[in-house]
């Protein structure tokens, strides 16, 4: 789940590309019945870009495609689209794991209280379907 909010900016959007093709490289791609891995981005509204897959090759492509937007940063929709598509695709007997990339707070307005506890739920609602 990776943040594209305003507050990123497009000189650490850079960093955070590199660490998602970074991230894809360490991890031990066996097949359709190994390790999978998909990509929510999120700023005011949140959306699968990668969908969950196995090939690193197709996922480095699909990073190189993402677009830093800037927006709001509505951590709590990442946080539920990515459980969405944990529920979807992936069985229950798998370890099933949701790595947030945000450089901060969760607001869609200044001085919001309501996204931060929506971002708090969300993740407590992940964390007990583990």
């Amino acid at each position: 789940v990776v943040d594209r909010s305003g507050s990123i900016g497009t000189e650490n959007w850079q960093q955070v590309v590199k660490y998602m093709k970074d991230r894809v490289g360490r991890i031990d791609f066996t097949g359709a019945s190994g390790n999978r891995l998909g990509i929510v981005v999120y700023s005011t509204f949140s959306s699968v870009a990668c969908a969950l897959q196995h090939n690193a090759a197709d996922l480095l492509r699909c990073i190189d495609g993402i677009e830093y937007t800037g927006g709001w940063t509505n951590t709590a929709q990442g946080i539920q689209d990515a459980g969405t598509q944990l529920d979807q695709y992936s069985s229950s007997s798998r370890t099933r794991l949701i790595e947030v990339i945000t450089d901060g707070r969760a607001q869609l307005w200044n001085g919001d209280p309501w996204t931060t506890q929506q971002t708090r739920q969300r993740a407590a609602e992940q964390q007990e379907k583990g």
